[in-house]
């Protein structure tokens, strides 16, 4: 499950420093395109399972003529204009994640034993590969907007973003941002939904009964991305995230809550 909160949040950590490095930086020499490092972090959890103490993790990124790789994402850029942009990417290992500029998908799975007791009779929720299909528009230099649709074996859903990034200094940055979701009924239904096999397991007790979406979901999240750089190469980064999912999702009994949060930070070389 750590993985549903850390893997989405390294695309807001790389925009920062793929993008707004290069377009907002007055000190044109922080434009590197290849960036390591670690973060870690603490927040809520989506579904109902064991509180567990969030590790240190590694973040990466590079991009070399418009290819890129950001964590576990592989795409390919294309500038249109100087406010139009297309991307079109792969999600090697995408799941279920609502945070964040990554997208509503991207890197999550849950293991039944995570789960706490009462509930460890559901099934996995396994990764899937996504393909996808991303476009920016900067609206001016202080706002941009971000829309995605992206799919895999399990389903596919669409996303809509405001971001306004901030330079507060040369060296600081501060990027807020807005995210609306929506998911299809199939992978709503595939990470929310509890079939009648999973609901009379004998692990299931806390389950009353199957529970299917037939429509889509809704979720929504507000952030804010800070990076600040020591040195040229150097930099400390913050984030935090709100999020709410809507009822269909909050009224699966397998969801704890339908408003989470997460706060993390990090140290990052740029080269």
């Amino acid at each position: 499950m750590k993985k549903i909160i850390l893997l989405p949040l390294l695309l807001i950590i790389f925009q920062i420093s793929f993008t707004q490095d290069e377009e907002n930086k007055p000190n044109k020499k922080f434009n590197s395109k290849f960036s390591i490092g670690a973060m870690t972090g603490v927040g809520s959890r989506l579904y109902k399972t064991n509180s567990h103490k969030t590790p240190f993790v590694p973040v990466f990124g590079g991009e070399v003529e418009g290819i890129y790789l950001i964590g576990t994402e592989i795409g390919y850029k294309k500038q249109i204009n100087e406010k139009l942009s297309l991307t079109g990417f792969t999600q090697i290992f995408g799941g279920l994640s609502l945070q964040g500029i990554g997208g509503a998908l991207g890197g999550a799975a849950l293991d039944n034993s995570d789960m706490k007791e009462g509930y460890r009779g559901i099934n996995d929720r396994k990764t899937q590969m996504e393909y996808g299909i991303r476009v920016g528009y900067n609206l001016n230099k202080e706002l941009k907007l971000v829309g995605e649709v992206r799919g895999g074996e399990y389903g596919g859903t669409g996303k809509g973003s405001i971001i306004r990034p901030i330079m507060v200094s040369r060296r600081f940055i501060l990027i807020p941002q807005l995210n609306l979701t929506l998911l299809n009924k199939n992978i709503s239904n595939y990470y929310f939904g509890v079939t009648e096999s999973e609901a009379n397991n004998s692990e299931s007790w806390k389950i009353d009964n199957k529970y299917e979406i037939d429509r889509i979901t809704v979720a929504t999240s507000i952030g804010l991305t800070g990076s600040y750089y020591l040195t040229r190469k150097l930099s400390i980064f913050a984030l935090t995230e709100l999020q709410y999912v809507g009822d269909e999702i909050s009224d699966s009994p397998i969801v704890d809550t339908n408003i989470n949060y997460f706060v993390g930070t990090g140290l990052r070389y740029t080269f």
